[in-house]
C-alpha cells in the first residue's frame, strides 16, 4: 500500500530512479551499526560489538 503511494508520487513529479539501487519486500536492514527488523524493532549488530571489543 505505502510503496504504491511512494511510486505514484515519484511518477507524478517525474523523478527518475535507478531501480537497481533499491530493495523491496525485505524484513530487515543494517543501518548505522544496527539491524532494524519489521515489526520487531532495533537490534545491535553483534558483528560490530565484536569488532569494538577487540
Amino acid at each position: 500500500k505505502n510503496i504504491n503511494r511512494v511510486l505514484n508520487t515519484i511518477k507524478v513529479v517525474s523523478l527518475l530512479l535507478d531501480i537497481s539501487k533499491y530493495k523491496f519486500n525485505i524484513t530487515s536492514i543494517k543501518y548505522l551499526g544496527f539491524i532494524i527488523k519489521v515489526e520487531k524493532g532495533l537490534y545491535i549488530n553483534l558483528k560490530k560489538v565484536k569488532a569494538i571489543k577487540k
